[in-house]
């Protein structure tokens, strides 16, 4: 005697509320009296079947599948719930059709050494390969890195540290970024940075200041070391960077600006041999050329040079 589709959803049915949160999903073609005791190896159909499975809930789809092929299914009944299986169709082996049945489910079923499947979630792993970028072109505070630098400080007692392992608040104006607006005063520069509130232009008798968290920032440095002059006015041909300081750098320097402090950085020789001729016009009749010029001589390259040479009308 064959179990029809209706007992045999009946039966599941009852093993649901024996099972509390599981639901056995069976359909044995000829579980009798004389088959009592057989395996579910022994239940199972051949390799290649007529599957005929329309779109529907997917736990009737399971139910389905089980009655047609004769394997057993079993699925907790929560994860069933509320999704729609693919229609399928045609000569598949039981593994293809539970596949295309469970296609965008997010559930897989998974052989059991009984040979019955279990239903269950898909497990997700992602491994992201590591990835190495090298490009000669790209260095801090480059133009690429969006004009942003991670290098050592050349401020006071900080000279040599990371800016991240300094207790102020450092904004880095790069040699890049100082080569590709054209600077020619430190006005320009000033105008550009939103950590600085430019005031008195340089054009007026070389003494430019600025204004920073609020508070007048006349004074300023060189390569750490603070200068006597009260005022900004420096040649931007031999600047490589330019840090702004923002808060008190009296703990640094002993009396001086309360809003911060200004730090330029010379250029320094290169490894590298490095020739650039520069020409341009500021405005009306103001014309400008200048050579920077730098290497290493020596037999090992044991000294540096870096020249930088300035004409202007």
């Amino acid at each position: 005697m064959r179990i029809t589709h209706s007992k045999a959803s009946t039966l599941a049915k009852a093993i649901k509320l024996a099972c509390s949160a599981a639901v056995i999903l069976s359909a044995v073609s000829n579980v009798q009296a004389a088959n009592v005791g057989q395996t579910p190896e022994k239940l199972q159909a051949s390799d290649m079947q007529e599957y005929n499975i329309a779109s529907q809930p997917l736990a009737k789809c399971l139910n389905t599948l089980a009655a047609q092929s004769g394997i057993y299914l079993s699925a907790d009944a929560t994860i069933t719930q509320g999704k729609i299986c693919l229609a399928i169709k045609g000569q598949l082996s039981v593994r293809q059709a539970l596949m295309q049945l469970l296609s965008g489910t997010g559930l897989q079923a998974v052989k059991q050494t009984n040979g019955s499947y279990l239903i269950s979630p898909v497990s997700i792993t992602n491994v992201l390969a590591t990835a190495i970028v090298q490009d000669d072109s790209l260095h801090d505070g480059s133009a690429q890195e969006g004009y942003r630098s991670d290098a050592n400080t050349d401020i006071g007692i900080w000279r040599g540290r990371s800016l991240q392992e300094t207790p102020y608040s450092i904004n880095v104006v790069t040699e890049d970024f100082i080569q590709n607006i054209q600077a020619t005063s430190s006005d320009q520069l000033f105008k550009m940075n939103p950590v600085t509130q430019f005031s008195w232009p340089q054009a007026q008798n070389d003494s430019p200041y600025i204004y920073t968290r609020g508070f007048q920032t006349g004074t300023s440095s060189r390569n750490g070391v603070t200068r006597d002059g009260y005022d900004h006015g420096v040649s931007m041909a031999d600047v490589a960077k330019v840090e702004v300081l923002t808060g008190m750098s009296g703990f640094l320097y002993g009396a001086g600006n309360i809003g911060g402090m200004v730090n330029y950085v010379s250029k320094r020789p290169t490894d590298e041999r490095f020739n650039a001729v520069t020409v341009g016009n500021t405005s009306g009749t103001n014309l400008y050329a200048q050579g920077d010029f730098s290497g290493r001589l020596g037999n090992d390259g044991e000294f540096g040079y870096r020249l930088n040479v300035l004409t202007q009308d």
